[in-house]
């Protein structure tokens, strides 16, 4: 199963499906230019608990809600581009000598074996050259569970769509939110359901990417412990429980940058482009922006769109229209 190469061959009408633990998006585009026009998309809530343990535990729920969303949203393609949660998936840039394709398609799994939280044998891994140096290659590689992999194409099976590739949010989300030929260090900080990742892009290629444990679900809970408490001091209660949460993610972005820049040469991130659920928190962006020192904004993945529809604050599309750019 491929998570980076462009599938090759016969090209078909296909659609970008971003199946959440808290939503199911789907879109679908047209190529109009170098711009694109929405054919058709929509979201619909995800069967409870769609990922456990590497697994889809209940495929036919999902299939059936699949099968919901391209008849409700009227979506013609039968062809699917998808990408697996955050939270399943394993992405590393690492550094090798320079070599055959062929000799990396062996040298690759052999060097990230040692550290993926998969077992080799079980797992799938795909790898993508990102830069070059004089003697030395840079490779983004992505590992993910062959039982989770086998099983959301089971599912698509059962919906009667077919699954022709897999890949991950960040390079997605990349697609939709930074336009060709970009000069700037762009970071992408994706707030999910239950995870969040933040991805460092020159141009539109990735060059850093992490997954932080932590999500807008997280700070939902917090807010309903305390809401349903018997406390007198509920407002302060909460605003110290969000405040915490906000500096959790603040602290994690300032290490990526950090991270980033020791190994880039200092380079300047220009802006962060925050997206996914967790980005309507109420006074995020402006938080971040006052805490890390660097502009912090909402995402527009919606800025390549011709015809938007009214409704622009869906912000957890961003993934999905970066799926169904790809085969466009």
């Amino acid at each position: 199963m491929s998570f980076i190469e462009t599938i090759t061959g016969i090209q078909k009408n296909t659609f970008g499906l971003d199946i959440g633990y808290q939503s199911i998006k789907a879109i679908q585009l047209k190529k109009s230019g170098n711009y694109f026009k929405l054919i058709a998309g929509g979201t619909l809530p995800s069967p409870p608990n769609p990922f456990a343990n590497g697994r889809i535990l209940q495929q036919k729920e999902l299939a059936t809600v699949i099968k919901k969303a391209k008849k409700d949203f009227r979506i013609s393609a039968n062809a699917a581009i998808s990408a697996l949660p955050e939270s399943t998936v394993f992405t590393k840039i690492i550094r090798v000598p320079k070599m055959t394709l062929e000799e990396m398609e062996n040298t690759v799994p052999l060097e990230v074996a040692s550290f993926i939280p998969f077992e080799p044998s079980q797992t799938y891994i795909d790898f993508q050259i990102t830069n070059q140096y004089d003697n030395s290659y840079e490779v983004l590689v992505i590992a993910a569970p062959k039982t989770l992999v086998d099983d959301l194409v089971a599912t698509c099976n059962l919906a009667g769509i077919e699954l022709l590739c897999l890949e991950t949010k960040p390079i997605a989300n990349s697609r939709a939110l930074i336009k060709p030929g970009s000069q700037e260090a762009i970071m992408i900080l994706d707030i999910g359901a239950r995870s969040s990742s933040m991805t460092v892009c020159e141009d539109v290629v990735i060059k850093f990417t992490a997954t932080l444990s932590l999500g807008g679900k997280n700070l939902q809970e917090v807010i309903l412990d305390i809401t349903n408490s018997s406390s007198k001091t509920k407002s302060q209660e909460t605003k110290k429980a969000v405040t915490s949460i906000l500096d959790n993610i603040a602290d994690k972005v300032l290490d990526g940058i950090k991270y980033y820049q020791g190994h880039k040469g200092n380079k300047t991130i220009s802006k962060i482009l925050v997206v996914g659920g967790g980005a309507k928190m109420p006074g995020l962006t402006r938080y971040l922006t006052d805490k890390i020192k660097i502009k912090t904004e909402l995402g527009n993945p919606w800025q390549m769109i011709l015809n938007p529809p009214q409704d622009t604050s869906i912000l957890q599309a961003t993934t999905a229209i970066g799926l169904a750019m790809r085969q466009i």
